[in-house]
Order: C-alpha cells, then sequence, then structure tokens
C-alpha cells in the first residue's frame, strides 16, 4: 500500500439489466463524485467493465435457471 490515501466515492448503474438482453449488450456508466476521480472512472471503464459483465452474467445465468427449475415463481400481482 501506497501512502496516498485519498478516498473517492462513486458507483456504477445498469439500466437495461433483465433478462432480455443479453451480458454484452448491457449499458453500464459508471460516475465518481470528484473531479480528482476521473482516472480512477477511466480504469473502470477499462478493466472493471469487462468483470462486472461477466459476474452479471453469472447473475443472470442462475436467475435463469432457478426460473426454469420453479425455484423463482411469479407473484400473484404479476402477469404470468
Amino acid at each position: 500500500t501506497g501512502e496516498n490515501r485519498t478516498k473517492y466515492e462513486g458507483g456504477f448503474e445498469v439500466p437495461n439489466l433483465s433478462d432480455e438482453n443479453e451480458v454484452h449488450e448491457l449499458t453500464i456508466t459508471f460516475s465518481v463524485e470528484k473531479t480528482k476521480g476521473e482516472k480512477l472512472k477511466e480504469l473502470m471503464i477499462q478493466k472493471g467493465e469487462s468483470l462486472i459483465r461477466e459476474k452479471l452474467g453469472e447473475y443472470i445465468r442462475s436467475l435463469k435457471e432457478e426460473f426454469s427449475q420453479g425455484l423463482i415463481l411469479p407473484t400473484k400481482t404479476s402477469s404470468t
């Protein structure tokens, strides 16, 4: 660990996350609170986006598998 202990806050958003979209079709946007965090944002775009896509792909596959096995069922208020 280095001496620089600067803390950056931010996040990412995936507005089109659904079972209708393939992982490569997902839109992933990153944000940071400080203008000095732009380098971190660029790093996340370059390196973090692929990791996020990988993990979301695993999540989507898991949901589809659970749904197909009847582990996730529609609620009374949802349409079938």
